[in-house]
């Protein structure tokens, strides 16, 4: 049985025929029928969109390389300074720094060690909470290029360093140490909200 045409439907041509407007069906004409059909060909119309930039637009932060720069050598000073006394208090007791990692020996930190390192820490030396809060703020504003929009994610850095030097130091920190972080807070506030920090 040869099934030529099923009754409702139009056949449909493949190949590279084109078919075009009111052009007769060659297989109803091949079939003695002679029906018109009408073909509507997809056209491309080019529309009208507003595409929106996916990119990010702010051009990116640079780092303040000369501010990172007077930040480190103010910290690097402060650590040489620090380093030298605790060298000076081991030569006192005739030891070295490797001599009192290796020794069970307990060193005793004796009174010149004491002055200095009051000196170190009270108001103007290079470990005042003034000092320390400063160098933390100013690292802070360099590697952000001066960006307050990066403001949250410097203060949950800062506050993860505290934390972090909480545990080390069994859950508190010492009273300086607060004075520095409050100190370091209020500034990067300031900072944040359109205020000056030294």
């Amino acid at each position: 049985m040869k099934i030529d045409k099923i009754p409702g439907v139009n056949p449909v041509e493949t190949g590279n025929k084109s078919a075009g407007k009111n052009e007769v069906d060659r297989a109803d004409k091949a079939h003695g029928k002679g029906n018109v059909i009408d073909v509507d060909r997809d056209k491309y119309t080019p529309g009208k969109r507003n595409i929106k930039n996916t990119t990010y637009d702010k051009p990116a932060t640079k780092i303040d390389q000369e501010a990172l720069a007077e930040v480190k050598k103010a910290a690097d000073d402060a650590n040489s300074r620090l380093k030298a006394m605790v060298k000076e208090l081991l030569a006192r007791q005739g030891m070295t720094f490797n001599e009192a990692l290796e020794s069970s020996e307990k060193v005793e930190v004796d009174e010149q060690a004491v002055v200095e390192a009051n000196e170190l820490i009270s108001e103007g030396g290079k470990f005042s909470p003034e000092a320390v809060s400063d160098r933390i703020v100013n690292f802070a504003k360099a590697i952000s290029g001066g960006d307050t929009e990066k403001y949250d994610l410097l203060k949950d850095a800062i506050e993860k360093g505290f934390n972090e030097a909480r545990e080390l130091l069994g859950g508190s920190l010492p009273e300086i140490s607060d004075i520095t972080y409050d100190l370091v807070m209020d500034k990067i506030d300031n900072w944040a909200n359109g205020g000056e920090v030294a």
